[in-house]
């Protein structure tokens, strides 16, 4: 179940950056496009003005905004994957070894996805130019993705074989409200 977490995860968060370079990208087109035409609507109200006015202000908010939605996404699923790993962990040592081969599975589906993101910003300079300035922190999570995948897995693997079992959570907190803290 881990392993299949794992990879679901690995695949979502792709496409979900892929996706959301690729929606700056077309605000960016956009309000572009929307702030060059200058025409009068009427004889004191101007469409450029009444556009940075209403619609500008909530484009140019998502444009800002963009990469934290990027980091919120990619946290998400780091928490995932050691909630999964808490939760349907195992201690039969078999699976360790099961769990490394998932492990070095997950690396090289990072390293294409990783070689495919690297691909498709350098496509053109236009998503170059989105990826790198708009959603810069989201885009250097990708191209490190093989590297954060196996940090990750190992701290997953660390969650699932540790002895720590929800009894002894329940234990010590209630040892420590006992006590006074």
């Amino acid at each position: 179940m881990k392993s299949l977490m794992l990879i679901i995860s690995i695949f979502v968060i792709f496409f979900c950056i892929i996706f959301l370079g690729l929606i700056t990208y077309t605000f960016i087109t956009f309000n572009d496009v929307i702030t060059e035409v200058d025409f009068n609507l009427t004889e004191n109200l101007s469409f450029q003005e009444t556009y940075n006015e209403t619609l500008g202000v909530g484009i140019n908010a998502v444009i800002d905004q963009a990469d934290n939605w990027g980091i919120f996404l990619v946290f998400g699923m780091v928490i995932m994957m050691i909630l999964c790993g808490f939760v349907f962990r195992s201690n039969q040592k078999l699976w360790l070894i099961l769990e490394i081969f998932i492990l070095v599975t997950a690396f090289i589906l990072a390293g294409v996805l990783q070689y495919t993101f690297n691909e498709t910003i350098h496509s053109s300079d236009e998503l170059l130019d989105v990826y790198s300035n708009n959603i810069q922190k989201s885009s250097t999570f990708m191209l490190y993705l093989p590297l954060i995948i196996v940090v990750i897995w190992f701290l997953v693997i660390i969650v699932a074989y540790s002895r720590i079992t929800p009894e002894k959570i329940q234990q010590s907190f209630s040892a420590t409200q006992e006590v006074g803290f």
